[in-house]
């Protein structure tokens, strides 16, 4: 069965006091947003240098997190994240949640699977689809860095800074962005960018 949970909050914003903080921890800012402890099938921690999500039994489960940043900023943001996925099964990848809706939670995931091949999925009312997948020697064993660059209602996507597509869309240049993790395995963040959120 598939779980898809809501993150802590519905809008981002930081206190002054707690911004300073947050920019200690593995995700920044994004950081205050995440949970630890135990969600259904997914057990989730907090170190200094990574945050981790680790499922160890339910292949079809997908965790996320989110943040919607200065609305300035939306349709020309920058968003990155680092993520390892270890012991994975065939469902698992981890990468970027896009555009995401709180009111359809419909989203773009941009992922790195555990073939090593990166991959645009659409969540919608047609469920949980593949877009578009590409294989490219940049991907490097450990953690990688994936990136979604916007221009309007076109996204460029990176992996390691290597280009692996671009797609303009609907809900393209627009919603919160974050992290998503599916499937079985140990998804580990080491860092996290939204220029958004600066």
């Amino acid at each position: 069965m598939r779980t898809l949970l809501r993150p802590l909050a519905a809008a981002f914003a930081i206190l002054a006091a707690g911004a300073a903080a947050a920019q200690d921890a593995p995700l920044g800012a994004f950081t205050s947003l995440v949970q630890q402890g135990s969600t259904g099938p997914w057990e989730q921690t907090i170190t200094a240098t990574a945050y981790t999500m680790e499922n160890a039994s339910d292949p079809a489960a997908i965790r996320y997190y989110w943040g919607l940043g200065n609305g300035d900023e939306i349709g020309s943001r920058t968003i990155m994240v680092e993520v390892e996925i270890a012991d994975g099964g065939d469902t698992s990848r981890a990468g970027i949640l896009y555009g995401y809706d709180d009111d359809t939670r419909f989203y773009f995931a941009f992922v790195l699977e555990v073939t090593g091949a990166v991959a645009l999925y659409r969540r919608d009312a047609a469920g949980f689809n593949l877009w578009m997948s590409s294989e490219t020697d940049a991907v490097r064993d450990g953690a990688n860095e994936l990136s979604i660059v916007e221009d309007g209602d076109t996204i460029t996507m990176y992996l390691n800074g290597t280009r692996t597509g671009s797609i303009s869309s609907d809900g393209i240049g627009s919603g919160a962005a974050g992290i998503v993790a599916v499937g079985t395995g140990r998804f580990i963040f080491t860092a996290y960018d939204d220029s958004s959120l600066n």
